[in-house]
């Protein structure tokens, strides 16, 4: 699955402010796609946990989790974004 960033969209200033209209919409179904996809991460990088690694391996897929679920906070809050959005 392809995610777009924010270059990705044809966003047009409306008179000093964002269009939001479809421009919003379109942003926050993205932002909904990313905050699954991390979410999948996040399970991925779970499963790695226990299987033999380096020290610095094990370190890292450790904290990832932790990691992914401060970027899916500052998603959520960014957007606007509720938990029932994400169902």
């Amino acid at each position: 699955m392809k995610l777009k960033t924010l270059l990705d969209f044809d966003i047009h200033p409306c008179g000093g402010n964002h269009c939001h209209s479809d421009d919003e919409n379109s942003l926050r179904r993205e932002a909904i796609k990313w905050i699954k996809h991390i979410k999948q991460d996040i399970k991925k990088v779970q499963k790695l946990e226990g299987k033999p690694q380096s020290a610095l391996q094990n370190q890292v897929i450790r904290r990832l989790p932790e990691i992914l679920e401060g970027q899916i906070i500052w998603i959520k809050i960014f957007f606007n974004i509720t938990d029932e959005e994400l169902i």
